[in-house]
């Protein structure tokens, strides 16, 4: 699996910029060797169709967009795939937000998470597991420690 970078084209809207801003921080945690990733976005990956299908595909358990890539991410390298991570193919992405439809992403993205955990946690016989608390401290303080002035 293959996948690049995806582009906020709407860096005066907060609310958009503030969604861009945790995906980065996702890429910068789980894509620090670009040969053996981690996690890609379902809206910039490349996969061939047969081993695709044959990973299962996307769970269409997952309702809301929201962790179906997570998932599909997680059962291909426990299968024996590799995911490699390009950040010069870039995806440019228009996604207007507000402060009701941001809140409803982010409010969807946890319940996916959460479903995500179960589910792994099932398929792998382990019990579910959060993100150290350290994978925390970081989201919070990721753009003050990479970008700078009133945006941060």
């Amino acid at each position: 699996m293959v996948g690049g970078h995806t582009m906020n084209l709407l860096p005066r809207n907060p609310f958009s910029t503030a969604s861009q801003d945790l995906i980065d921080f996702l890429y910068h945690r789980f894509n620090t060797d670009r040969d053996e990733a981690r996690f890609l976005t379902s809206n910039n990956m490349l996969v061939p169709a047969t081993p695709f299908w044959k990973t299962g595909g996307f769970d269409d358990g997952f309702r809301q967009a929201g962790a179906e890539d997570r998932d599909f991410c997680d059962r291909w390298r426990a299968g024996g795939g590799s995911i490699i991570y390009q950040p010069e193919a870039i995806v440019y992405h228009r996604h207007a937000l507000g402060p009701f439809t941001y809140w409803r992403q982010h409010f969807n993205y946890g319940r996916g998470a959460a479903q995500f955990r179960r589910t792994r946690a099932q398929r792998t016989a382990d019990r579910q597991r959060f993100e150290p608390m350290k994978f925390y401290l970081d989201l919070l303080t990721f753009e003050l420690r990479n970008r700078r002035g009133a945006w941060a």
